[in-house]
């Protein structure tokens, strides 16, 4: 009955595509359509930074420009470092300049998403209160947990699958038909679920502005009567 938690449902799963996919097939992508398996040291190293970087950064934001633009922000570098690894690897496929910027400006989405999410998932567990009368952080907050593992398994069989759609054979040159899809899965497959998530998040989610620092308002009228009582 907490429609945000649906919404919320979506919009995490979505994200985790986004990364997990990438994460499964980045060390094929680096090995077979780079050319070169020493850039994925790269590309994880500046990654990896970026993600604590946006972590540490979503706070900060969050105060000066507010919630709802960190999180549009968070769904707009992903696709910017998509769309740069892509270019990279039709102009210059081996620069690890490039290969770094794009893992680093994919994951500085990432950490501003994971952080997003965080947050959102005490709203929701609010939002449920404030709807339906009780609190059920057990429920909402093991959702995250079921998500996380539930979009690694999907991640797993889809590029598994993808792989083997696509004519992967392993430790062999692949053919231009392969590596175009293999391009697909790295790149534009996590666009669409970074695309679909924003949708899902601009449409259906409800919980900023006005209307949660209402629903605040309501949540702290309710605990001083429930205390008077």
């Amino acid at each position: 009955k907490n429609d945000q938690l649906v919404v919320f449902i979506g919009i995490v799963l979505g994200m985790n595509l986004i990364m997990q996919i990438s994460g499964s097939m980045a060390i094929y992508y680096f090995t077979y359509v780079v050319g070169k398996e020493s850039l994925f040291s790269v590309y994880q190293a500046f990654a990896g930074i970026a993600e604590i970087s946006g972590l540490v950064l979503l706070p900060i934001l969050t105060k000066k420009i507010g919630r709802e633009d960190v999180f549009k922000f968070g769904s707009i570098l992903p696709i910017a470092g998509f769309l740069l690894l892509f270019v990279a690897g039709i102009v210059a496929p081996q620069n690890a300049l490039f290969i770094g910027m794009a893992g680093a400006i994919l994951k500085l989405g990432s950490g501003f998403l994971l952080g997003s999410t965080t947050i959102m998932l005490a709203d929701v567990v609010d939002y449920g209160e404030f709807k339906l009368g009780t609190r059920n952080e057990s429920i909402v907050f093991s959702v995250q947990t079921l998500l996380v593992k539930g979009a690694s398994a999907v991640a797993g069989w889809l590029v598994g699958v993808g792989l083997s759609l696509v004519g992967y054979v392993a430790g062999e040159v692949q053919s231009s038909t392969t590596i175009l899809g293999m391009r697909v899965i790295m790149i534009w497959i996590p666009i669409a679920c970074a695309v679909v998530m924003y949708a899902i998040y601009k449409s259906k989610y409800k919980i900023n502005g006005k209307f949660h620092d209402e629903m605040l308002v309501e949540l702290e009228k309710r605990k001083k009567v429930n205390d008077a009582i």
